[in-house]
């Protein structure tokens, strides 16, 4: 079967290799595989995956070749009741003068497989507990929370950004619909 239109482009872009000048360091930069006319004409995800496959010789996944095989948690209710370890974890300034910790975490699955989480955490529960194990041990991982997490719900009003009982003016804030519902996660150390 003859090469496409597309295909022929793209050989003949791969073959008169050119060069660009970069904005970001002002150096010539190398460009090659993909011409103007091809790039424009890209319509589907499936036409550009065919592209950068036959151009680049495959795709990889970033994930995979740059990452470490932990996946951000974005519900920490997964981990109410699951068994962790918490590998290690850091501690880096938040957006509203608090620390907030980042933590490595490994969960055996009930099959006995591994799942692998970096969980952030910038509220008065895990941050403070972890700040406190590490002031009192020096430690920084290496602990095995065998209850998991457990959660406390609360009413927060973002108003004032406090909960319901530093709230400057509850009544009025309820009333114009700024108290919402809020959770706390805590490492739960019962046995």
């Amino acid at each position: 079967m003859p090469p496409t239109r597309k295909q022929k482009e793209t050989e003949q872009a791969m073959d008169a290799e050119t060069v660009e000048e970069s904005a970001a360091t002002g150096q010539e930069i190398e460009r090659r595989g993909y011409d103007n006319d091809t790039l424009r004409e890209l319509s589907s995800w499936d036409e550009m995956l065919a592209l950068v496959n036959e151009v680049e010789g495959g795709i990889d996944d970033v994930a995979h070749v740059l990452g470490d095989g932990f996946a951000l948690l974005r519900n920490k209710n997964l981990l109410i009741g699951a068994p962790f370890v918490a590998m290690e974890w850091h501690f880096y300034p938040g957006d509203f003068g608090s620390n907030f910790v980042a933590m490595r975490v490994a969960v055996r699955n009930t099959d006995g497989g591994l799942s692998k989480y970096i969980v952030n955490d910038g509220s008065t529960g895990l941050g403070e507990q972890l700040a406190e194990y590490t002031s009192r041990t020096g430690k920084q991982g290496g602990l095995f929370v065998r209850n998991g997490l457990r959660a406390s719900e609360y009413d927060f009003c973002e108003a004032c950004r406090t909960a319901e009982r530093d709230c400057a003016d509850p009544a009025k804030h309820k009333a114009t619909g700024e108290f919402k519902k809020a959770t706390t996660f805590y490492l739960d150390t019962s046995l």
